[in-house]
């Protein structure tokens, strides 16, 4: 079986973790499969909107000539081309938030996604409200997060965390969507609720073991986002074992179901959501990663797994026809 990848968010060598986890997922799933495949990255954070016309060209250029069995998109507008050129094989869709929900303020994206969604033979989404948007366009779609990898994000008994509390903000403070000037006021909440300093780190410019390394230090992740689809962050701080108090937003209820000391807050008051923060600095961290990593969702082998047994089965389509 030959897969071609077709993504605008993929490692390179300015950005070395940039959509690292959507080439975890194509390794982890490369486990399990008898397959080969190449990737063709439309990057067009560095390189700008060219990037996606020249794919309107080159992406059926390289279906034409790589004789694959299968197509898989990351993200919208990855599949521009799709609009204009129709393989002779399935083309797989995996949404990732922006693209489509209209939230997070990338109009344009969701409007070509939302042109996209009939022309592709599978949709894969990341929660209830893209499931929602999604089956106003297709039927073929699924609920299907990436996954984390809890063989790396995991307690390392390096915990020193000073005097005061440490919360993560997930994300850079420069994303409006992350809402960073409410992540602000529950931190000045925290402070007069404990009585003492709280500082706060992001989860921008780290490497993979940095991002870990942070969440075993820290106290809590908080994540005050207007829209998310189905955020790394929480699942990443689960499998370390840090505690989540997040707004309604993704799928995060669905991860922190049943974990202890971690919450969901339905409002975005600053002094709700900083008594959960507040109650979270008691947990017992063991409980939580293994609460998490039991449900058997998130994990990188059980989604490796469902991926291999999704592309199988599109091939042996394929063989009997």
């Amino acid at each position: 079986m030959r897969i071609l990848y077709v993504t605008n968010m993929y490692p390179t060598e300015k950005k070395p973790v940039f959509g690292i986890f959507v080439k975890e997922q194509i390794a982890d799933a490369a486990r399990y499969l008898d397959a080969s495949h190449d990737v063709y990255l439309m990057n067009g954070m560095e390189h700008g909107w060219k990037e996606y016309l020249k794919a309107i060209y080159l992406v059926p250029r390289m279906i034409r000539r790589g004789n694959y069995d299968l197509i898989h998109v990351h993200y919208g507008l990855a599949g521009l081309w799709r609009l204009f050129y129709r393989p002779d094989v399935p083309v797989f869709l995996s949404l990732h938030g922006a693209d489509i929900q209209k939230e997070q303020g990338q109009h344009a994206q969701v409007a070509i996604t939302k042109r996209l969604l009939p022309k592709v033979d599978r949709v894969f989404t990341l929660n209830d409200n893209m499931n929602a948007i999604v089956s106003q366009y297709t039927d073929a779609y699924e609920m299907l997060p990436c996954s984390v990898n809890v063989d790396l994000f995991k307690p390392t008994g390096h915990t020193s965390r000073g005097p005061g509390r440490l919360l993560v903000f997930p994300g850079s403070p420069s994303v409006p969507v992350k809402d960073f000037p409410l992540f602000e006021r529950i931190m000045a909440e925290v402070k007069f609720q404990t009585g003492t300093e709280v500082a706060f780190a992001p989860l921008e410019k780290l490497t993979r073991t940095g991002v870990r390394d942070l969440m075993n230090r820290a106290d809590c992740l908080v994540m005050t986002s207007v829209s998310e689809g189905s955020p790394q962050a929480v699942k990443e701080a689960l499998s370390c074992g840090l505690p989540v108090v997040s707004v309604a937003v993704g799928d995060v209820a669905k991860m922190v179901e049943n974990v202890p000391s971690c919450r969901v807050v339905h409002t975005r008051d600053p002094q709700v959501i900083a008594a959960a923060v507040t109650a979270a600095f008691a947990a017992d961290r063991t409980q939580i990663r293994n609460a998490f990593i039991g449900k058997g969702i998130y994990d990188h082998e059980s989604i490796s797994r469902r991926w291999a047994d999704l592309y199988e089965r599109a091939e042996q389509k394929l063989l009997t026809k």
